[in-house]
């Protein structure tokens, strides 16, 4: 029995991977079916959201995942002395090792702040 080259093995795991990533969307997930709610997450690193960016559609969630042991909030304004913007759902108190979700109800642009760590910020877009 003959076995493929390492060369060769190592080619098709390469073409498998990326194609299981679904070719590196930025973190943002498949657009859904029109007319249906969508689901995304943002994971949070040492002091960086997972994706500058997230796009779903009204009535969507996103599944705030934080890990590492590392505390970080979500407050949705750039600035936690601004007042909550219209159609936020409710900012993520400092959390360690849990899983959040949050709907958004209205189409917007959402700035996603860890006042914990200056300038790890990402936005939720809402269509």
């Amino acid at each position: 029995m003959r076995h493929p080259r390492p060369a060769a093995l190592t080619a098709a795991l390469v073409a498998l991977a990326l194609a299981a990533c679904g070719g590196g969307d930025d973190g943002d997930g498949p657009t859904p079916p029109s007319g249906a709610a969508s689901v995304d997450t943002l994971f949070t690193f040492p002091a960086a959201w997972s994706s500058p960016q997230l796009r779903i559609r009204r009535g969507g969630e996103v599944v705030f995942v934080f890990e590492g042991g590392i505390a970080h909030n979500a407050i949705f304004r750039l600035n936690a002395a601004n007042p909550p913007q219209a159609g936020a759902p409710a900012d993520i108190p400092i959390t360690t090792d849990a899983v959040v979700r949050r709907t958004f109800g209205s189409a917007g642009t959402y700035p996603v702040n860890c006042t914990v760590h200056p300038g790890m910020i990402s936005e939720i877009v809402v269509e």
